[in-house]
């Protein structure tokens, strides 16, 4: 738990010795299984087996059952999913947990119930799975378990929720995580991928600064342990944050270090690329990150970036395709998050082929999700999608509240390149005649551009100033710039003044 595996490792060999001198050959056993284990997650497979298999001679003589026999089922689990026979690791699993019932044993009946979950969720049986996952975390959050197999559990649970895009089991199992760190404060193993996930839940969150420093904590301290390529999905996270902050120098720096551990950057870099006005490069690489993986969890990570990816490129018809294909994997799993992304990939493909009215029920039902998913980023690009959707249909008056809105949450968050784009169409909707400004607002940016004081704008037209006040941040926030001498140039620009007021 202090993060001295060698050390662990030495006294556990110590202790295995011992018990064999005094005939106690199930501690001996259990002694070689962590040994063993332990090995095994740091890379050393030949010396993990090796331990294990010498545990398993130490109690497949008995004939007696004991828990021991249970524990040496957990790593046949492990080997059969790897050589793709889920059925029989689940039958290891399920003589696991048995073991660990008659045994009284809560570590062997958690982690059994939870590989048991787990197997479900690869084979599609979501319902059931997810039940054992959440009996295996009732035991984690009792207190019952003991410290190693409490973190275990708790990182395993959480890595197949954020998978699958269990996004509210996710969250809660974190937050219950991160408690149960910061209550050993000595506390060394578990806490990188503790952080990580972390990380990925504040993004969603939207506290962007606080998922930049947990990311980078834990992209140093899993550089410090035996596995270092551990520390690829924290440099991804980081380069996330990057990312959505338009910090493309960092973001690439951090995609590269990532990609340098053996974590592919993907979908975040062909996004960044694709923002950077480089959409061929983007598409390639997001179809040879497709091409690459054959499982569910990997096609939820990419595809509705690809969709928004190939429609950029205009090739509407793969976009079709991939969307389907999004589709179908909502259909099999209905996570909130899987059927929000189907849902906006829908939106982005009608808008895109002219059929904007009805891409808004597809709309409504994606913000619906989101809004209980409580994701601030997600709903503010939902909001300009909205706006798209609504000046197809002629509707600019909506429009022009949906970018407002967005802009003032792109703004808050820092999200500068999507706050651009946002802009970019504001400006596109005064060139094609719609108005940006009420007529109010109007009167009060003439009077800005003539020099005047919100207290003498305030008395010229007859309001409180604190109305004043309100519509000059409003106009700021439409018109997307930051200072009045902008907003004044916008006026003179746009011939919204009758006069120069350039002096």
């Amino acid at each position: 738990m202090l993060g001295r595996e060698e050390e662990f490792v030495r006294d556990y060999e110590r202790a295995f010795e011992e018990h064999l001198r005094n005939g106690r050959e199930r501690s001996a056993a259990r002694c070689g299984f962590w040994i063993g284990l332990t090995l095994m997650f740091r890379g050393e497979f030949a010396q993990g087996s090796g331990w294990l298999t010498r545990a398993n001679r130490l109690v497949e003589d008995h004939t007696q059952e004991c828990a021991e026999h249970g524990y040496l089922q957990l790593p046949m689990v492990e080997q059969r999913l790897a050589a793709d026979r889920p059925d029989e690791a689940f039958a290891h699993a399920t003589r696991a947990a048995e073991i660990g019932q008659r045994c009284e044993d809560p570590d062997l009946l958690a982690i059994a119930r939870h590989l048991q979950g787990r197997i479900l969720i690869l084979q599609g049986d979501y319902v059931r799975g997810f039940e054992l996952l959440d009996e295996a975390m009732v035991s984690v959050t009792s207190g019952r378990l003991s410290p190693i197999v409490t973190g275990l559990v708790y990182c395993s649970v959480i890595e197949i929720c954020q998978k699958f895009h269990a996004t509210g089991r996710a969250r809660e199992w974190t937050s219950a995580l991160v408690g149960w760190c910061a209550g050993q404060p000595d506390i060394v193993a578990f806490t990188g991928r503790c952080l990580i996930h972390r990380a990925e839940i504040l993004i969603l969150d939207g506290h962007w600064d606080e998922a930049g420093r947990e990311a980078g904590v834990a992209s140093i301290r899993l550089q410090q342990g035996p596995s270092k390529h551990h520390a690829g999905p924290a440099f991804y996270q980081k380069g996330e944050v990057f990312r959505l902050r338009g910090q493309w120098n960092e973001a690439d720096a951090a995609y590269r270090a990532a990609s340098r551990l053996g974590f592919d950057p993907q979908p975040g870099l062909a996004l960044m690329r694709l923002q950077q006005g480089h959409a061929q490069p983007a598409l390639s690489a997001i179809r040879r990150a497709l091409q690459s993986v054959d499982d569910m969890p990997g096609k939820l990570r990419l595809l509705p970036a690809a969709v928004e990816i190939t429609l950029a490129v205009g090739s509407a018809d793969d976009a079709w395709e991939l969307c389907e294909t999004l589709h179908d994997c909502a259909r099999q799993y209905s996570a909130d998050a899987v059927r929000a992304a189907a849902a906006e990939a829908t939106a982005r493909v009608l808008i895109h082929a002219g059929r904007a009215a009805e891409a808004l029920a597809h709309i409504r039902r994606a913000v619906a999700i989101l809004w209980d998913l409580r994701a601030p980023y997600h709903l503010a690009r939902m909001r300009v999608l909205t706006a798209r959707a609504c000046l197809a249909t002629g509707d600019t008056e909506a429009a022009q509240t949906e970018l407002d809105e967005a802009i003032r949450l792109f703004r808050e968050l820092g999200a500068r390149p999507d706050e651009a784009v946002a802009g970019k169409l504001r400006v596109t909707m005064t060139a094609t005649g719609s108005e940006v400004l009420t007529p109010r607002q109007t009167q009060v940016l003439r009077l800005i551009a003539s020099g005047l004081t919100n207290p003498e704008i305030a008395g010229e037209l007859g309001l409180s100033q604190r109305t004043v006040d309100r519509h000059v941040s409003d106009i700021l926030t439409r018109l997307n710039v930051r200072t009045r001498a902008a907003a004044t140039a916008y006026a003179v620009e746009h011939g919204l003044i009758g006069m120069d007021v350039s002096g």
